[in-house]
């Protein structure tokens, strides 16, 4: 049993090529954060290892001892997952050198409990330069049994000689009927929860898998919509008062700013009678009135400005400068939404 959902062809490729003998020893599997690529990298290493008659059975011992991370040829390195032990009171920005010397001398003993010793390493991108160049030596000449399995969410920031030696597996997002239908049949959730739960992770199984439970998330983006729309109609005075609440976080403010493309998104697409695809549902009617209210190309001035105050403050921008400048160039109209005053306070 598969436990990576929305790969169906994917897996059919992978395991056409296995049974031909054409299976690579490195893999790249890319795709964005909490789109599965962990999964997915234990479903092979299930499927490679497994002793039942329809691997990946999930039943066999080879297959417990793998979902319970207790498999000794199965072997996981990410910044959090050390192969080697961590120099005490240091953070890991990187992923070392020492790391990439313990994997070569694991992958130089024979696979012990399967048939092949995988190396799953969650987040390649990490890799110092020392640590790559080192790779390189064994991605070239692996031993017959040894596998990996290399994750990122990032592709240009892996070395290109890497990239030369794997077979990339890219991982789209899963749609959101697809996205549902899993949401309620494996996790219980109920119907009109996991339509929007399942837009909002936008194709991502582990994002709509954490949303679920996270009531806290849920109303902070509440929270935000709710006072950006207040804002379209609000005076300057109010929008600079605001952002001046906002602080200075960088991480926390672009995650503000996210939110508001994906509802400036929505806000196009039924503006351009594509409302079916949008992503926050549960603010539809506002949305709706908004897209009205709105010009296209005022719509898409919009997305344009935040898109841009978004790659500024990543460039290390005066943050709170950046969004006065912003708040001056999103257009101020009369818009009375559901819950939201129509006048500025």
């Amino acid at each position: 049993m598969w436990k990576t959902i929305g790969t169906d062809i994917i897996i059919t490729i992978l395991k056409n090529s296995i049974a031909a003998g054409n299976m690579a020893h490195a893999y790249l599997i890319a795709g964005p954060p909490h789109i599965g690529k962990a999964t997915f990298a234990l479903d092979i290493a299930r499927y490679l290892n497994c002793t039942g008659s329809d691997p990946p059975c999930d039943t066999c011992q080879s297959c417990r001892r793998i979902n319970n991370g207790k498999h000794v040829d199965i072997n996981v390195l990410s910044l959090e997952s050390p192969l080697a032990l961590p120099e005490s009171g240091k953070s890991r920005k990187e992923i070392s050198i020492r790391d990439i010397e313990e994997l070569q001398k694991r992958a130089s003993l024979s696979a012990y409990e399967g048939k092949f010793r995988i190396f799953i390493i969650d987040g390649v991108e990490d890799l110092s330069e020392e640590a790559a160049n080192r790779l390189l030596k064994t991605l070239e000449e692996p031993p017959s049994y040894v596998i990996f399995l290399m994750l990122t969410a990032d592709e240009k920031r892996v070395l290109t000689t890497i990239l030369s030696r794997c077979q990339k597996i890219e991982m789209k997002p899963v749609p959101a009927d697809v996205l549902e239908r899993y949401l309620i049949e494996t996790h219980g959730a109920e119907a009109a929860k996991a339509r929007l739960t399942a837009r909002l992770a936008r194709g991502c199984p582990g994002w709509a898998i954490t949303l679920l439970d996270n009531a806290r998330h849920m109303q902070q983006r509440t929270d935000i919509l709710n006072k950006f729309q207040y804002l379209l109609s609000a005076s300057y005075e109010s929008r600079f008062a605001y952002i001046e609440h906002l602080g200075t976080d960088r991480e926390k403010n672009t995650d503000m700013l996210d939110t508001w493309l994906i509802w400036w998104r929505d806000v196009l697409l039924t503006g351009c009678e594509c409302s079916d695809a949008i992503t926050n549902i549960d603010f539809f009617a506002d949305i709706e009135r908004a897209a009205g209210a709105l010009q296209i190309g005022e719509i898409k001035q919009c997305i344009d400005r935040i898109q841009e105050a978004k790659l500024q403050i990543q460039q290390n921008a005066n943050v709170r400068l950046v969004l006065e400048v912003l708040m001056l160039d999103i257009p101020r109209k009369t818009v009375q939404l559901e819950g939201v005053p129509a006048t500025a306070g």
